[in-house]
């Protein structure tokens, strides 16, 4: 076969596989590379059980050698029967769904378990292809302008006052300033009170959890990433969080909100629950009081009356929601609390979609949304 003919026979080639669909290595439909994500599990107030690592200590282990290793610590505490009991903390990096060997001298002294949230956010990564994770306790160890030239999302599970300097505050907010990703996850707005720009980057600040019970979710932005799975609404039993300031609507797109007749007011009569198309009257008659439920006069045996538990006078209480910050995208989620919740495929899905979003890898509307009528 002449030059002539190859080059031919290759642009033939060329033109059956585009009209095929199949581009060439170099089209752009060849395979996007993988994101790469900060997970910070840290507690420095209330610690979860969902992000609390598991450490077996050797009984053989040197406690003090042990507390000289990077990124543990060691706490030793007398027993009631003169027994010394301790405690090892590890707070740097893992890589699960592995366990760390913590060794000494080439012998392993104490084994380290990754918490069920960073074992999760593996198994995400894995299951999707789209992101790896790098898993730490340590934020002032991994949150740097130099550090974070190869992350593309910075994901928060975290509690109370993570001790950053300054310039990493400053390099935290640069990074998403420039067109990065945040995200975090139930106690994420339990961190950082002290800093206020952090609470106007993830959106408000944790007050308290009036609900650890089922309760039902409605959807308020169906076509988001992060909540088009889920219906128009959805029930979940978890610790559902309200919010204060810098809580506010039009900052904020909301994706989901609970719904507010899991805060009505509840009235029980003689033992039977009312409802909003039961009429209960009360008045009185020769200085007795006379009650009517829906016409009929009935003897009031027991009356109970439980009010409304949240405490926003306007009743609303956001779940999930979106911001951009700078040239960046936020997403947070205030469900998480319960292991339960980390292994239900709605909730993985729901934390995927908005990864996918602060990632850039779909798009979506950001502008605030009204209050939903419900």
């Amino acid at each position: 076969m002449t030059s002539r003919m190859l080059i031919a026979s290759a642009a033939v080639l060329t033109l059956a596989a585009m009209i095929a669909g199949l581009a060439p290595a170099d089209d752009k439909n060849e395979k996007t590379p993988k994101k790469h994500v900060l997970l910070i599990t840290e507690s420095k107030g209330f610690p979860h059980g969902c992000v609390t690592r598991q450490v077996k200590v050797m009984p053989d282990a040197d406690p003090k050698a042990l507390a000289r290793l990077p990124g543990v610590r060691v706490q030793t505490k007398k027993e009631k029967d003169g027994k010394v009991k301790v405690e090892v903390k590890y707070d740097g990096r893992l890589t699960p769904p592995d366990d760390l060997e913590l060794k000494i001298d080439g012998k392993v002294a104490a084994i380290v378990k990754p918490c069920l949230v960073e074992k999760t956010f593996v198994e995400m990564g894995k299951k999707t292809g789209l992101f790896d994770v790098i898993c730490s306790q340590d934020s002032r160890g991994e949150i740097s302008a130099e550090k974070l030239k190869d992350i593309d999302v910075i994901f928060f599970y975290t509690t109370g006052e993570l001790p950053l300097s300054d310039t990493q505050k400053a390099d935290f907010l640069d990074f998403v300033k420039s067109g990065k990703g945040f995200a975090g996850s139930h106690c994420a707005t339990d961190t950082l009170y002290q800093w206020p720009e952090y609470g106007k980057l993830i959106g408000a600040y944790f007050t308290n959890h009036p609900w650890t019970q089922k309760v039902k979710v409605v959807v308020e932005d169906s076509k988001h990433p992060a909540t088009k799975h889920l219906g128009e609404t959805f029930e979940i039993d978890d610790e559902i969080y309200q919010f204060r300031g810098p809580y506010d609507r039009k900052n904020l797109r909301v994706l989901m909100s609970l719904d507010r007749g899991v805060d009505a007011p509840k009235v029980t009569l003689n033992g039977k629950r009312l409802t909003s198309s039961d009429k209960l009257e009360v008045a009185y008659k020769d200085g007795k009081a006379v009650v009517k439920l829906n016409g009929g006069e009935v003897e009031v045996k027991d009356l109970q009356y439980e009010g409304p538990r949240g405490n926003r006078p306007d009743g609303d209480h956001a779940l999930a929601w979106v911001r951009e910050y700078g040239k960046g995208r936020v997403f947070y989620t205030a469900l998480g609390h319960r292991d339960e919740v980390w292994k239900d495929e709605r909730f993985q899905k729901h934390v995927i979609g908005g990864l996918r979003y602060v990632m850039r890898l779909e798009d979506a509307d950001a502008s605030p949304l009204p209050a939903k009528d419900r």
